[in-house]
């Protein structure tokens, strides 16, 4: 019996038979097309879509509300600078700052002060001696321990002497003060207290 069965077998009857069976089993595919436009925001789930999901170059700025994105959303150097503000006011001054460090020493090779009674030897360097010729007291000549190629004289605040006119070996031996030892002089036109610098 089963050989009799076996050879009428075929390809398409088991096939069939397979059909038969899924149908009564309940097992159905059904086929389910969509309308165009029909599926809206409520048939998608909430953040299902990605970038993937979206075609290139698709979106137009009629799809993006507007002022809704923000500067960190492009990228940089996209966005143009804006046109330069105005200048803003003038802060307040701020507090003094602390004093600074001493300077470092001046670079004059001789200083000397004249302190009303002679020569101020606490407050002088590279200066020998001072004399006034005769004891005319506006003329003052100084023995050095060098050469001067210059001399600065000034009268010191808050006294009465005034400054005339400066000089080297020249003008001290023409003013009067002993040759060869006199380097400068210095000039003033009334009695007072002066600083003089060499150089």
């Amino acid at each position: 019996m089963f050989a009799n069965v076996r050879s009428h077998l075929t390809y398409a009857n088991v096939m069939a038979s397979i059909a038969v069976f899924v149908a009564l089993g309940g097992t159905s595919v059904a086929a389910v097309s969509l309308k165009k436009n029909s599926v809206g925001s409520n048939q998608i789930k909430n953040s299902s879509l990605t970038g993937s999901d979206v075609k290139n170059s698709s979106l137009t700025t009629s799809d993006v509300k507007n002022r809704s994105l923000l500067a960190k959303d492009f990228k940089a150097g996209q966005i143009p600078a804006g046109p330069r503000g105005a200048t803003g006011a003038q802060g307040a001054t701020g507090p003094a700052g602390p004093a600074g460090p001493t300077g470092a020493p001046g670079a004059a090779r001789g200083y000397a002060h004249h302190g009303g009674n002679g020569l101020d030897t606490a407050n002088s360097a590279g200066v020998l001696s001072m004399a006034s010729p005769n004891g005319f007291p506006s003329i003052y000549c100084f023995d050095l321990t060098f050469t001067p190629k210059s001399v600065v004289a000034s009268s010191e605040l808050g006294t009465n002497g005034t400054v005339h006119s400066v000089g080297a070996a020249a003008a001290a031996t023409a003013a009067g003060c002993p040759a060869p030892t006199t380097d400068a002089v210095v000039n003033v036109t009334a009695p007072g207290t002066f600083f003089a610098l060499f150089n």
